[in-house]
Parts: C-alpha cells; structure tokens; sequence
C-alpha cells in the first residue's frame, strides 16, 4: 500500500511517502510498501459463573487482538466533493493554512486533486489499517431461584427468574461500527436482553 505521511499543514492535501523518488508519492507500483499487516494475533474468551444463596450469576467475556480496515476504507465513507455522511471526526479535517490534522482539506468537486488523493488514501493508503482489538461482554445470565419456604407456601416445586444478555457492552478504540466484522454497511451484532421466569407446579 502506499505509506502515508499525513496531511500538509500548508496545502491541506493529504500525502504519500515517495519511496522511488520520482517526485510522486502515488507512483504504482514503485511507491507501495509493506508497512503494516493485518492480522489476528491471539483470541480467546474468559467465562465465570458464581452461585450464592439462591443467586447465580455467569458472565462471558470475548476478547480479540488484532489489525483492520478502518472506516475510511469502506464505501461508506464519502470522499471530499460527493454526498454523503461522514462520521464527525471529519470535523476537526484541515481547513486552513497551519491546521493540523488526519483528515485533508474538503472540496466541492469530486474531480478536484484533493478528492483524487483521498480515493487513494481509502482504498491503497496504509492509513487505512487500524487497531481494531476488543473486548466484549458476549454473554451475561442472572437468574434467582426460589427459596423452599416460598415454594411451600406458593404450592410450587420449583421456581426461577432470570435475564439473560447477548452482546451486552463492547470496549474498542476501533472507528466504525464494529471491530469484528469491520464493515460499515452492516449493523454490528444486536445487543438482546431476554427476562423470563421458569415454574414447576
């Protein structure tokens, strides 16, 4: 891919390292570089259930190091001088002589340089690959169990109310919708809370 450098502080205009020195820091493929990888490079998973008096409670805990395609790689993100949304960090993108920032100049036209460059930064820019790691609280279960004396008088032989969570909280420094499936045109997977009771007569 071709290494990026960062966004001109003068010009606004994002750029490239030139790593064969012919005064274009795009040149295919005499620029492109292997720089960065993407990978997964461990996972596992750390599930605990603690029984007290009547209580039990489980919780399962997913956890993933790993490289990935940021947003600005998806066909989500719209590149300078098109219609679109964008997520807000392009809010703080350079807008004047001196600013500093990720994200170049925006334009009004899709052929403008700026929005030539920015479509190379999203699909062969090594400023592309993110740090997509997280930790997630897969699975949660808490459930109380009737105690006997409240059976005996509720003439029931057995008795239990519990709520069950899946998908329940994410920790991720990754930009995007999900760090797991790392696209921007799906919903990540849908937090579902389950709350039911269980009786034997």
């Amino acid at each position: 891919m071709y290494h990026f450098t960062g966004v001109d502080p003068q010009t606004g205009l994002i750029a490239f390292e030139d790593k064969d020195n012919n005064g274009v820091g795009t040149n295919y493929p005499g620029d492109l570089q292997a720089r960065k990888q993407i990978t997964q490079d461990y996972y596992g998973g750390l599930q605990n259930t603690v029984t007290y008096k009547g209580f039990q409670v489980s919780l399962f805990f997913q956890f993933v190091k790993q490289t990935g395609y940021s947003y600005i790689a998806s066909p989500a993100f719209v590149v300078p001088g098109r219609k679109g949304n964008q997520m807000t960090d392009v809010l703080n993108r350079w807008q004047k002589p001196g600013d500093e920032s990720e994200y170049q100049m925006f334009t009004s036209s899709y052929a403008s340089k700026g929005s030539g460059l920015y479509s190379i930064s999203t699909y062969a820019g090594d400023n592309s690959i993110t740090d997509a790691s997280f930790i997630r609280l897969q699975n949660v279960y808490l459930a109380w169990s009737v105690s006997p004396p409240l059976m005996k008088r509720l003439h029931l032989k057995g008795g239990k109310v519990y709520a069950q969570g899946q998908n329940v909280l994410t920790w991720t420094k990754y930009k995007g919708l999900s760090p797991e499936t790392q696209s921007q045109t799906m919903l990540p997977p849908l937090r579902t809370i389950t709350v039911g009771f269980q009786l034997s007569l």
